[in-house]
């Protein structure tokens, strides 16, 4: 653990922030931080990206849900950061002062974490990114492997379809239903 802000302690991670990939199921947040798995999926035919955003709290509850498209994008890269602002300016708008964003973006994971600048597609995003976790001590970027964030991708997916953004606070939209009640299952069935 590392010293946060009001003697607050925030989880480590590994090799400039990069997570162990070992992990094989999905863990809840410590105690008193929300997790926020965030994904992004393009379809380059269509030079359209979508965002998918979860927010889950230390009982493995669902808290919101968030999912988007944009046009014009053509960089896989640049798609993954714009999911990690996303997620940043969702839990900085719900207040969640303690925060692990959790993305299968490993560049991605390891520019915001790393004072390299050698990332000039999506500079100005990563910058963005690395002011917004000064501003928040309590928030950590981690790499977290595919098959542990397929809630967050399944939205991503879901929002180059989608025409407008989604939001959810209370009622999860059932595509995604099965996915978190397997990753609670997964929980349940520590070794």
């Amino acid at each position: 653990m590392t010293p946060g802000s009001a003697g607050n302690e925030v989880p480590d991670t590994q090799d400039a922030g990069v997570m162990a990939d070992k992990q094989r199921r999905w863990k809840v947040p410590s105690e008193g931080f929300v997790k926020a798995n965030w994904d992004a999926a393009i379809n380059l035919n269509l030079r359209m990206m979508g965002i998918g955003v979860i927010i889950w709290d230390e009982r493995g509850e669902v808290l919101a849900a968030y999912c988007d498209q944009k046009k014009y994008v053509q960089q896989p890269a640049t798609t993954e950061c714009m999911a990690l602002w996303k997620a940043m300016e969702l839990g900085r708008d719900l207040g969640f002062n303690r925060v692990i964003f959790e993305g299968d973006a490993h560049t991605i994971v390891k520019a915001v974490n790393e004072e390299s600048e050698d990332f000039l597609a999506y500079r100005s995003i990563v910058q963005d990114a690395k002011q917004m976790l000064q501003q928040h001590r309590n928030w950590k970027v981690q790499f977290v492997n595919r098959n542990l964030n397929e809630v967050a991708h399944i939205l991503a997916k879901m929002a180059i379809s989608l025409e407008t953004e989604k939001v959810w606070m209370e009622d999860i939209t059932s595509c995604i239903s099965e996915s978190i009640e397997k990753d609670k299952e997964c929980m349940n069935n520590v070794d």
